[in-house]
This record gives C-alpha cells, structure tokens and sequence, in this order.
C-alpha cells in the first residue's frame, strides 16, 4: 500500500512538471523581437495620441518610413499576478499612416479604475516615462482592426463623458524609502494656489480630491482647501509621538474629498493651506477632479468613456465639427487599438459599442497635430528570451561571491 502510495506521488510530480514544462512552453516566446535588426527607443510621457513624421524617421536611420512599426506596451505597472495572462514580449503596436505621417496610442506610467463613480489612479512607481520601439520590417505594419458599430437600438445616447484631471508631481521622498513620492513643500510656503483652466465642464458637480502628507512629533496639524473663494473643508492630522514608538514614520496622510460647481467665467481656483506648530514634513500628494464634459474634439482629440455604459447600451455622439479626417478608436487595450465604423453625419460621429461593458475610447482628428515622442537612441539587439533557463540563480553582494560560487 505503501509502495503504491509513494508511486502515485511520483507520478503525479512528474505529470505535473511536464504539464508546467508545456505551459511555460506556450506562454513563453522562445526569442524575442529585439534579437535581430535595427531597433530604436523612444519616450513618451503621458497617454494618449502620437506622431512621428517621415522625415523624423528617416532622421533615426530608417530607410523606408513606410514600413516603419512601433513596438511595446507602454509604462503602466505590470501585473503583479504571474498567475494571470500577460505580455511575454513587445507587442506589434497598430499605427494609422495619413500625411506622410504614422499615428499611435501609447500608455503612460498612470492606469486608472472606477472605485464607486470616482476614478482611481495607479502610478508606475519605477518609471517616470513610458518606452516604444521603432524597426523596419519587411513587411506592411499592421493597421487597427476595424469593428462595426452595434445594429442594437441603444438605451439612451449620450453627448457628455465623465473624466478626469490630475496634478501630481513626483518630487520628494520624505522617508527615502518606500513608494510613494510627494510634491510642492507647505512647510514653509503654507498657502498655494492651483488653477484648473479644463474646457467643456458641464454644469454637474465636480469633485475634489486633495491627498496631504504631513509630520508631526508635538501636536496636531491642519490642511486646509478653498475653491474659488467659496467654504473651506478641513482635515486634521494626529502627530506621531514618541510614545507611540512610531517616530521613523515619513509622515501621515490624510485625503480631502468636495464637490463644488465649476466658474463658468473663469479658470478654477483651489486654494490649500497648512498649519501646524512643530511640523517638520508637509507635502502635497496630489490633486484629482472628476467631472462630466461635453463630448466633443480638444485640440484635436479626446479620450473618454461614460460610467453608464457598464450597465446599459449607449450611442455616443461625438461633435467633431471642423474635423476633416474624424476617426474613433477603442483604446481599452492600449497596445491593441480598434477602429470602430462610426457613422459622420452634420459634424456628429455616432456609434453603439457590440457590448454593454465599461471602455475605453479616443476619438480624434488624423489632419490635427499630435506631440511626437523623444528620442532616446538606439538599442543593441538582445535575446534574453534565447537564453538557456538556469537550474539556479543566487542573487549575492560581492563581498560573498566566492561562497556562493561554492
């Protein structure tokens, strides 16, 4: 019984290695795409639309623009579940070629969520920019494929979307360590003003969000935010003392939530002040506004989505008047585009997604002008993806190489 007990774990572990041997096998490029050819890197820094004219191409070293692709996947955080699918190499990104020009989608270092009807950020905290690459193929490079718009009769059309604005600026480290970095320093300059100048605000309420670091060893400190010289909401910050044994803390954080009704005149204004004897750290975090605005084209182009659209089907109805090359993508995977077959009637691109499901969408004019990525240069080719697997890796200081060679 035992024997046979024994045999059965055996065999399971072998059936089990080969079945993780096959999976890896299929999951796994065996080389990867930067082995072989030319290669350069470029650098972008927030996502959205790019170009990158002929004559820059041919200014990198390439020979025929045309054929001329765009290779990665942006600088969003990966996933940190190796349980789940994802990208093994750099995937083929879809470009639009008009006017002597290639167009593109990159993802920058921010990915954002829906937590309830507010939109949650998540900041690539390794990385400041996102990276593509440039090659030449033999081959035409692969265009957006195309998708019809739904024949289903919508739910309700809609003319506005809901979006969101941030200011966040990676500057400080209070604790050197960890994560998170703050911004503009209230420690000695305790007032300062911010301005939000954000076209096709519509007349719903926008909310606020104001995150604040501070520290404390002795008392209390206060943060304080004001729009456009209206009421003042405040939130307190406990200090951390000594006896609560927790004085290596960088700071606390605490996070100020309003709504308020945008200047219809002007730009907006939100004002944010601190306070507190015996601080040593008072940094911003950052600023977010949710809002509702009209769909329509700014300087060329807009990325929207509406939070109905998880619940019901919907007609979007774009105004793009003026626009005389309108195209809509369905940019929810951001290294894989799809043209979406809107119909243009009197300025209005319309279209009704095939799913009732939240998505992403960038409609844009392919005649305007979009920001080009920067440069960073070339790269030699690699193939880590070629590389033998090791039977083990021992990751060691110098000073205890010699024993780990052992």
């Amino acid at each position: 019984m035992r024997k046979y007990f024994i045999l059965s774990i055996f065999l399971a572990l072998i059936s089990g290695e080969l079945c993780a041997e096959t999976q890896a096998s299929e999951r796994y490029a065996s080389s990867s795409v930067l082995a072989s050819g030319k290669w350069v890197k470029i650098q972008i820094d927030e996502t959205g639309l790019y170009q990158l004219t002929y004559d820059q191409l041919q200014e990198y070293g390439f020979n025929d623009p045309d054929h001329v692709a765009v290779f990665g996947y942006g600088g969003a955080m990966l996933p940190e579940d190796f349980s789940t699918e994802y990208l093994d190499d750099l995937p083929q990104v879809p470009t639009l070629r008009t006017g002597n020009k290639l167009i593109f989608y990159a993802q920058g270092v921010i990915s954002w969520t829906i937590s309830g009807t507010l939109f949650t950020r998540t900041r690539n905290p390794y990385s400041m920019y996102g990276y593509y690459f440039l090659t030449e193929l033999e081959e035409e490079p692969i265009s957006p494929e195309s998708i019809a718009s739904s024949a289903t009769t919508p739910a309700l059309t809609v003319t506005t979307f809901h979006d969101r604005v941030l200011h966040e600026i990676e500057k400080v480290s209070p604790g050197r360590m960890g994560r998170n970095f703050y911004g503009e320093d209230f420690l000695y300059t305790t007032v300062q003003n911010f301005t939000f100048d954000i076209l096709g605000i519509t007349e719903s309420p926008v909310t606020a969000q104001v995150r604040f670091l501070a520290k404390s060893t002795s008392s209390t400190s206060t943060v304080s935010l004001q729009i456009n010289g209206g009421n003042t909401t405040s939130s307190s910050i406990s200090p951390i003392l000594d006896s609560d044994g927790q004085t290596y803390k960088c700071g606390v954080e605490t996070t100020i939530q309003t709504t308020f009704t945008r200047n219809a005149d002007d730009a907006d204004v939100l004002k944010i002040s601190f306070s507190g004897s015996g601080a040593t750290a008072a940094y911003l975090d950052y600023i977010l506004l949710n809002m509702e605005r009209e769909l329509r084209l700014y300087d060329g182009q807009v990325a929207f989505r509406h939070r109905s659209a998880a619940t019901q089907r919907l007609q979007y109805e774009i105004d793009v008047t003026g626009a005389s090359a309108p195209y809509v993508w369905d940019v929810t995977v951001p290294y894989a585009p799809q043209e979406i077959v809107a119909d243009l009637s009197e300025g209005k691109l319309t279209f009704v997604p095939q799913e009732t499901a939240l998505r992403e969408y960038v409609a844009f004019d392919a005649s305007a002008t979009f920001p080009s990525p920067t440069l960073v240069g070339s790269v030699s080719n690699q193939n880590l993806h070629g590389l033998s697997r090791a039977d083990l890796v021992i990751l060691t200081p110098s000073l205890f190489a010699t024993e780990a060679r052992r």
